[in-house]
């Protein structure tokens, strides 16, 4: 792979299908940054990033086309952090919405399951 910039490469509408797929995302950003740190964002080639994240060149390519997007992806990596940062700060400070976040949840997940089941019985 050349390190380089890919041009006109607006958001694919990728969707991560499996929890592995995220974090993959995230320690491809993170190792990035970490190696651009050290070397400089010029001198980083692709694999070298694969590298560093542990995953291999193809998984990289999987998630990310070249250098701007995998920047997009810390970007959104950070975005979510915090998010969830400030949910968990939420509902911490105000016990009720915790209990009604649970149970909404628990609702939306027996839902679903129901709704699983008569699917597959079909």
């Amino acid at each position: 792979m050349e390190p380089g910039l890919c041009y006109g490469v607006i958001d694919r509408g990728r969707q991560m299908a499996e929890t592995n797929a995220v974090s993959d995302a995230d320690a491809i950003a993170a190792a990035a940054v970490r190696l651009a740190g050290e070397r400089g964002w010029r001198n980083l080639p692709l694999d070298d990033i694969a590298a560093e994240a542990g995953v291999s060149p193809e998984v990289l390519m999987g998630n990310y086309l070249c250098r701007p997007e995998i920047l997009d992806g810390f970007e959104r990596m950070i975005d979510r952090r915090m998010l969830a940062g400030a949910i968990a700060g939420f509902l911490k400070a105000r016990p009720t919405w915790a209990m009604v976040q649970r149970w909404l949840m628990a609702s939306v997940l027996a839902g679903m399951a129901v709704r699983l089941a008569a699917q597959s019985r079909r």
